[in-house]
């Protein structure tokens, strides 16, 4: 929701940059690891791309989803 906006930006004015626990701030609701499986077996939702070499593997990935 756009209203975490202004909570996150105070974490970054603080000098605050971990993600994990500005998200956990949030209370997300976090899912079991089988049950996100259901949906996405691979855990392609998950794909880091970081790098030019994670790039490239994360284009050849959707490459290969599309007819």
């Amino acid at each position: 929701p756009a209203g975490w906006a202004g909570r996150l930006r105070a974490r970054l004015d603080r000098g605050e940059r971990a993600l994990v626990p500005a998200v956990l701030e949030l209370a997300p609701c976090v899912l079991e690891e089988e049950v996100v499986r259901r949906a996405d077996p691979d855990l392609l939702s998950f794909v880091n791309v970081n790098t030019r070499e994670e790039l490239a593997r994360a284009e050849r990935l959707l490459a290969a989803l599309r007819p």
